[in-house]
């Protein structure tokens, strides 16, 4: 419903999405970013991953008659790519003996209006019910979460890189999934996918 809205050109419905979506969003970057790129914040990446993904927006199918689920996993996507960039581009420029990294078009690419919109999910989320809970989240459901839940990666992929079996993955993931929806009912949450 809430991607309809956004899709159906209502800038409230834009704006309430990008609202809802980023705490998860701010989530991954976070994780992706825990050893660090020097000279990148999270909030940055995220910034560039709707520059990125906006225009696209209309491009999205749906799966089982959901939108949201598709566009979760195209803007985890979209920042797992962003990310790789990054850091290949900071390897590049050290090889190259220089500390800058190149970037795409940028926020600037984007009409200030939906940078306004994208900056105030940001702040926003530091307040926000959703974000918090997700920053008291442990690595290990933190980790979970971003796998199975925002990038959406299968049982069995999550289970090798966590070095546990595809079962205790799901069972894990959706005790997870439910104890976050019952303390925060009606959240982008609900969308999530689990098994």
């Amino acid at each position: 419903m809430l991607v309809r809205s956004a899709r159906a050109g209502s800038a409230d419905g834009l704006a309430e999405l990008v609202e809802r979506l980023t705490p998860l969003l701010l989530s991954q970057a976070r994780f992706r970013l825990r050893e660090g790129l020097p000279g990148v914040e999270p909030e940055d990446v995220l910034q560039e991953v709707w520059v990125r993904a906006l225009p696209n927006l209309f491009e999205l199918g749906e799966r089982d008659g959901r939108h949201t689920p598709v566009l979760v996993r195209y803007l985890a996507t979209t920042l797992l790519n962003l990310v790789n960039e990054l850091k290949r581009s900071q390897i590049r420029a050290r090889r190259a003996g220089s500390g800058g990294s190149s970037r795409g078009a940028g926020p600037a690419a984007l009409p200030a209006e939906t940078l306004g919109i994208v900056s105030r999910a940001i702040r926003r989320e530091r307040d926000d019910a959703l974000g918090r809970m997700l920053g008291d989240l442990d690595d290990e459901e933190r980790e979970l979460l971003v796998l199975r839940g925002i990038e959406q990666i299968d049982n069995k992929a999550v289970a090798a890189l966590l070095g546990d079996s595809p079962n205790a993955v799901s069972l894990r993931y959706n005790r997870l999934l439910e104890r976050l929806r019952g303390r925060l009912k009606g959240s982008v949450l609900e969308e999530l996918v689990g098994e």
